[in-house]
């Protein structure tokens, strides 16, 4: 089972307060990460559920972390065991703070053959034309120090696969 939006704790959230009068057991209900904290995952029964946040950015980032993995275990699929590749900056990325991020950037080639990455300069989990011309993420672990252009950093691709 899968929803998008009212998973939160607001007062017009109620896909919670429904669910859990259907059973729902959370596993847990927050994650520390941006785009995406409100993130739902628990079972009714044998049934997995996930609550993607209503934010069309948030759950797009969340479903690809998430959802994707276990759509692909359901169906009999094998994970990679590491889907992050390393790519170099184009443009400095500011410190970060207690939360993991997921940038949303753009890859190139370099004349040397490396893979370069520019992070969109606007992050903000509403700029939905952002996430639609990214083609993969930036990683930045919590408490992440400022990081120069060219700095080695890691990316997950957002292909279709």
């Amino acid at each position: 089972l899968v929803t998008i939006g009212g998973a939160s704790v607001g007062e017009y959230d109620l896909v919670r307060p429904v669910l859990i009068k259907k059973g729902l057991k959370i596993k847990f209900n927050k994650v520390a990460m941006r785009p995406g904290k409100p993130l739902i995952f628990g079972t009714i029964g044998k049934l997995p559920m996930f609550g993607l946040p209503g934010n069309p950015v948030s759950a797009g980032v969340t479903a690809i972390l998430f959802l994707k993995p276990v759509i692909k275990l359901m169906l009999g699929q094998k994970l990679k065991k590491n889907n992050f590749e390393n790519a170099f900056l184009t443009r400095d990325i500011p410190k970060n703070d207690l939360r993991q991020d997921y940038l949303r950037a753009k890859l190139t080639s370099g004349r040397d053959g490396r893979l370069k990455v520019t992070p969109f300069l606007k992050q903000d989990s509403s700029m939905l034309a952002t996430f639609t011309a990214s083609d993969c993420l930036i990683l930045r672990k919590p408490s992440a120090k400022l990081l120069k252009a060219g700095s080695k950093v890691q990316i997950i691709y957002l292909s279709t696969d």
